[in-house]
């Protein structure tokens, strides 16, 4: 049997019906992510979102939300919901917002629980002991 096609860089997985894929078009002048195939982590490689994904979108008005078409998506697991949050990302880099009506409700459910962003915090560097303290710990 031969090995599954590599994924393209338009983010289709290969000719598989049930290989993840995903585009990016206009529809009633909205810029719409359209997602089908089986988002599932163990089933091979999964597409990824560029950051360049959403640009250069024609006929679309900036700031116009990013809805989604789903009618395509077959069984999905967290690679789904990581991808959204990718695309959430991305969209809120091009003054985007998401309109996650067309989303299973348990995914927009998922999506909810996560944090608007990823804040790193620096590390807490432990006070300096001064000599007699670090002599009186031998």
């Amino acid at each position: 049997m031969p090995p599954p096609p590599s994924p393209s860089p338009a983010g289709r997985a290969g000719s598989d019906a049930g290989a993840p894929h995903w585009d990016v078009a206009v529809q009633d002048g909205r810029p719409t992510l359209r997602l089908a195939g089986a988002w599932v982590a163990g089933s091979g490689a999964l597409p990824e979102l560029p950051p360049d994904a959403l640009h250069g979108l024609a006929g679309t008005s900036p700031g116009a939300a990013l809805s989604f078409e789903t009618s395509g998506l077959g069984a999905w697991d967290t690679s789904l919901i990581a991808f959204l949050w990718d695309a959430e990302r991305i969209a809120a880099a091009d003054h985007r917002s998401l309109d996650l009506s067309g989303l299973p409700k348990p995914a927009t459910r998922l999506l909810d629980l996560l944090p608007a962003s990823i804040e790193t915090t620096p590390p807490v560097k432990a006070p300096r002991r001064g000599l007699l303290a670090r002599l009186g710990g031998l």
